[in-house]
């Protein structure tokens, strides 16, 4: 190597030391109370990005609790930061917890799709209010709306020539205008004001005037506000009510069914005041001897009551002729009246009592055959006449038979009395509020 060549080289070397030793890196201080701002969240984005990324990683595990602040700095700058930002710090956090609350109430209800697609447009001008200042996702979360369903309230335009307020342009699937109108004029004839959907839908196919699913016909009938036409019932109807027991009586048959697939056939005598089952009887079959009995034995034991005149509802069964007729015929206090026949009104209490002693006792019960039937029905019955009754003010039919009078106030005034009573003990009750 000639000497240009070791000059050469001596003077690149020399430049690239002093380029490397003039350009000094230069590196920046920050408090403690900037760095405590930022562990706060107190700074801005711009401000947190002139940080350098290893800076911010170093200060999220500083402990700033051992630094000692100078009292002067502490009493100015500190305190001014602090006084500053620690109420709005309290109430964000409120406001999240009040968020939050009201996010876990609203996902729990049932009809939440319902009730966010019909707030749809008040939902979009709050996220384009505090979407800049919060973010997009952190306001989605708090609303628990997701990207695409506020893209699709972004890109939705309301139609108003449609009835699905789609465009019919963008959504080709729906009816036609033609369509629509053609459904409208049925639903609008008064040739069917009183017919079912399901028949004018029927007739239009068969006029060839329209072809759509049934489903379709709904829900276009219901958009199109169709009510159908109500029939007015004028018919004066007031229901058979005795003054006293033993006024008015209710004979009925109903079957029951055991699990031999045997038909148990249950007599039931009730008196119509008080709703006291007064006889009984489970029998094989189904006859008019056995309604007499029934009949006769409640008469024998219950004579004085019956001085007076009473009638016996029935209906018009082959269980009610022959010998019983005969007995009532004799008998010139009784009174045999056919429910719906001689008079208006039908025989609906005992046969809703018959579903009563049906579903509350017999079917939940395992019944085999006749016999377990016949052994279960007498605490059944007394059960039932045990049984306080609403429409008996609380009274049971038993207590009714027995000279108990309903009265719909009967416990009126108990009920005053607990209101007041309640709210003196509410009032000294130490609650959780007490320790607040």
């Amino acid at each position: 190597m000639n000497d240009k060549e070791e000059y050469i080289d001596f003077v690149v070397y020399f430049s690239f030391y002093c380029n490397r030793t003039a350009m000094p890196r230069i590196k920046k201080s920050y408090s403690t109370e900037f760095i405590r701002c930022y562990k706060t969240g107190l700074l801005n984005k711009e401000e947190v990005k002139s940080v350098p990324r290893s800076t911010r990683y170093y200060w999220r595990s500083k402990n700033l609790n051992t630094h000692v602040v100078p009292k002067y700095f502490e009493d100015k700058a500190h305190t001014i930061l602090y006084l500053k930002y620690e109420k709005l710090l309290q109430l964000t956090k409120g406001l999240l917890i009040v968020v939050h609350c009201y996010k876990t109430i609203f996902s729990t209800t049932v009809y939440r799709k319902v009730f966010i697609s019909n707030h749809k447009i008040k939902l979009l001008s709050c996220i384009l209010t505090i979407q800049n200042k919060v973010g997009l996702k952190r306001c989605l979360h708090w609303l628990s709306i997701s990207y695409q369903q506020y893209y699709a309230w972004v890109h939705q335009y309301d139609c108003t020539a449609s009835l699905l307020k789609l465009c019919r342009k963008r959504y080709k699937h729906q009816l036609s205008e033609k369509e629509v109108l053609t459904i409208k004029r049925y639903l609008d004839n008064e040739r069917f004001a009183y017919w079912s959907l399901s028949s004018i839908y029927c007739q239009m196919l068969v006029d060839k005037a329209a072809f759509i699913s049934i489903g379709v016909f709904r829900k276009y009938a219901k958009l199109l506000c169709f009510v159908k036409q109500k029939i007015s019932n004028n018919k004066c109807y007031t229901s058979l009510k005795a003054t006293a027991p033993f006024k008015t009586l209710h004979l009925d048959v109903t079957i029951f069914k055991t699990l031999d697939n045997g038909k148990c056939y249950l007599y039931f005598l009730m008196d119509n005041f008080s709703r006291n089952i007064l006889n009984y009887r489970v029998a094989n079959t189904c006859n008019a001897a056995i309604s007499k009995e029934l009949l006769q034995e409640c008469f024998s034991k219950h004579a004085c009551f019956f001085d007076k005149g009473c009638m016996v509802v029935t209906d018009d069964g082959m269980e009610y002729k022959g010998c019983f007729t005969e007995f009532v015929n004799n008998e010139t206090c009784i009174t045999h009246i056919i429910a719906q026949h001689d008079i208006v009104q039908s025989n609906s209490m005992i046969e809703a009592a018959n579903k009563r002693m049906k579903y509350e006792f017999l079917f939940t019960k395992t019944l085999e055959n006749f016999e377990a039937v016949a052994a279960y029905l007498p605490k059944a019955v007394d059960n039932y006449n045990n049984k306080p009754l609403l429409h008996l003010s609380g009274y049971s039919p038993t207590e009714v038979l027995n000279g108990c009078v309903p009265d719909g106030k009967r416990f009126s005034d108990s009920i005053a009395t607990a209101v007041a009573n309640r709210k003196n003990s509410n009032t000294d009750f130490n609650c959780c509020l007490a320790y607040h």
